[in-house]
């Protein structure tokens, strides 16, 4: 028979029941060690403070990198669009493989 657990989880917002359940609505809670807490479509991410903005930080670096990989794309002359939509850097990069 499994131990009970008591939930130590101080919650701090729930969004509304999305129809699925309760179970599933969005929520922002802090546990008992100190991290913060996000529940989001059946996927939960815990992170102490100093995690959640290193992270934000690495995303925003991501995003300035590949700002930059795209424009260094259009120097080259890749293209930029395709039947389907938006081409990837992948896309773009096989491109000029092949054409160049």
């Amino acid at each position: 028979m499994a131990e009970e657990v008591e939930n130590t989880d101080r919650e701090l917002w729930r969004g509304p029941d999305d129809g699925r359940g309760d179970y599933y609505a969005d929520r922002v809670f802090v546990t008992a060690g100190g991290g913060i807490g996000i529940d989001h479509g059946g996927r939960r991410a815990v992170m102490l403070p100093k995690d959640w903005h290193y992270e934000l930080g690495r995303r925003e670096q991501a995003e300035e990198e590949l700002e930059c990989v795209h424009k260094f794309l259009d120097d080259l002359g890749a293209p930029k669009d395709g039947d389907c939509g938006k081409l990837s850097i992948v896309d773009r990069i096989a491109y000029l493989k092949w054409n160049l």
